[in-house]
């Protein structure tokens, strides 16, 4: 990939992180977990997470949580791990996501 990444300043005047928001990562995955989103597509929007150590840096809480979906659905893909269990990974990782979009 190339080009920079700059952060961008929403109208309410507060700086965010480069990357997702906790809210539209929770709404990404809500629509995954609710069979809206194909899986090439989840998994293509995970993958396109700023990676680490970007200028300026991403939101390290957010970028944990994709990081966990990442694993969770390589786990499932290589049979080390139910869907159960991936999807209830998934589960959590929304409803953390969520909590982080409420502060």
């Amino acid at each position: 990939m190339t080009g920079t990444v700059t952060a961008a300043k929403p109208s309410a005047g507060v700086w965010r992180f480069p990357g997702y928001t906790p809210a539209e990562a929770a709404h990404m995955f809500e629509d995954f977990l609710e069979l809206n989103l194909p899986y090439d597509t989840f998994w293509e929007w995970l993958m396109s997470y700023p990676p680490h150590g970007s200028r300026p840096p991403a939101d390290a809480l957010v970028e944990n949580e994709i990081d966990l979906a990442i694993l969770a659905l390589s786990a499932f893909a290589h049979g080390t791990r139910s869907w159960d269990e991936a999807h209830r990974e998934l589960l959590d990782a929304r409803s953390r996501l969520t909590g982080l979009a409420r502060f």
